[in-house]
């Protein structure tokens, strides 16, 4: 075991990172003058004593609540892995982002992070002109793990930024997926323009939280999105071990908020809360092939509202909701052709406009990144055998793009983007991966 001391003078550490090497567990403790606690562990592949020790790249983790004082970084790694452990003043600099031959290939209109595993999007909102995007991330690998929350805002959904990581892992488990809305309402005392965050605390990952169930749970942010402050009000307690991914919305109709959420194999729930603080389950019921990542949708045309579940494969089952039950019409459709797309959810706070966007599973091999977003699409209603489903298209302000890299086959749109082909034909959308 090898450990390190850090006076805390900057607002980063950085660590190497040596991608594909063996995990080990990376322990971040604050030193008090009589006592320790630990505030998060990471597994970090070190590396090993063999051979030249060149990291593959450098992630950061935000130390400025900790300016001034002493942290404690302990693992089993080499002291080669500790040297090079150092202090840094931004999150991204200008080198996450060169103009080598792998950034020339990066997606252009498929986000992207600098560095790292990217999965399920989360936190989907709209606010005062911005698109946020927040996303399963693991900064510290190309692989999954260390499921914390990263950050990227868009004003025109084509355009994204990548900011600082909003929440890492803690006490209660890893930072699984969630969803995002404003508090028009008010609720527990914070200004209506807050935005509020459900999300998964799930336990059992590591050791440190192994005693744990998975949670909802809620934060929140003050300043726009930029920070999320951890509340321990409105927390749901566990229904099932691992149930998860909270998708929350306001029903006009009924008053209340609706949580829709993964429970356990084809099992979903749907909860009620007036006031964010108290939740009553409402239903527990099965979606045929139905699995994680629930999102709740209702789509308006004429003369009445159709709601349908999507499920993380991108089934999606229409039904009637009346804000206490849903009840599914037995039928099941899929938005995809095939199962690269993933975990989608639609954003909240857009006025009218319901804009989806999915993760894309691919692999970048010799890059620093893995994983990207679907481009965002909006979603309408068509009528076929007399029933209403679910179309796709490209949101408008991504149009004129789609059309300039794209290109027809029969019935089909090809849209190209550097390792990515999205196939869209009639209703439903295909997105295939080619070899760059």
């Amino acid at each position: 075991m090898v450990e390190k001391k850090l006076l805390i003078t900057k607002d980063y550490i950085e660590v190497p990172v040596m991608t594909e090497s063996e995990l080990m567990t990376l322990e971040i403790i604050q030193q008090e003058k009589n006592s320790q606690s630990k505030i998060c562990e990471f597994q970090v592949p070190m590396g090993n004593e063999a051979g030249v020790f060149m990291p593959d790249y450098f992630a950061r983790f935000s130390v400025k609540e900790y300016k001034g004082k002493t942290l404690l970084l302990k693992g089993c790694a080499s002291e080669r892995f500790f040297d090079m452990i150092r202090q840094v003043d931004c999150e991204f600099e200008q080198s996450d982002f060169d103009f080598s031959k792998e950034e020339q290939l990066r997606p252009k209109y498929h986000f992207t992070a600098a560095k790292g595993w990217i999965n399920d999007p989360n936190g989907l909102v709209y606010s005062d002109g911005v698109y946020h995007l927040y996303f399963q991330y693991n900064p510290f690998d190309t692989r999954w793990e260390n499921m914390s929350w990263g950050h990227a805002t868009s004003c025109d959904l084509i355009h994204w930024t990548q900011h600082e990581t909003v929440m890492y892992p803690d006490e209660n488990g890893y930072m699984f997926s969630g969803s995002g809305f404003v508090n028009k309402n008010g609720c527990l005392g914070l200004p209506e323009d807050t935005l509020m965050f459900y999300y998964t605390a799930a336990g059992k990952c590591r050791p440190w939280t192994t005693k744990r169930l998975s949670t909802q749970r809620l934060a929140y942010s003050l300043d726009g999105g930029k920070t999320l402050i951890k509340t321990d009000k409105g927390v749901v307690p566990t229904i099932s071990h691992e149930n998860r991914d909270p998708k929350v919305f306001w029903h006009e109709k009924t008053k209340a908020y609706i949580m829709i959420m993964w429970v356990e194999g084809n099992e979903f729930a749907i909860l009620r809360s007036e006031n964010l603080e108290k939740w009553e389950l409402s239903q527990k019921f099965e979606l045929e092939d139905g699995f994680e990542c629930p999102d709740m949708i209702c789509l308006q045309d004429k003369d009445s509202m159709h709601w349908f579940i999507t499920t993380a494969d991108g089934y999606y089952y229409p039904g009637e909701f009346d804000g206490y039950s849903f009840k599914w019409n037995g039928k099941k459709h899929c938005l995809y052709m095939n199962k690269v797309p993933y975990a989608a959810q639609t954003y909240s706070n857009t006025d009218g406009r319901t804009i989806l966007v999915p993760w894309i599973r691919v692999n970048f091999p010799g890059r620093k990144y893995t994983g990207a977003m679907g481009v965002p699409r909006e979603l309408g209603l068509t009528k076929i055998d007399n029933e209403f489903r679910i179309t796709l298209k490209p949101v408008k302000e991504l149009q004129s793009e789609f059309e300039k890299h794209s290109f027809k086959i029969k019935d089909m749109t090809v849209f190209v983007d550097n390792g990515i082909v999205e196939v869209t034909a009639d209703c439903d959308t295909m997105l295939g991966v080619y070899d760059v």
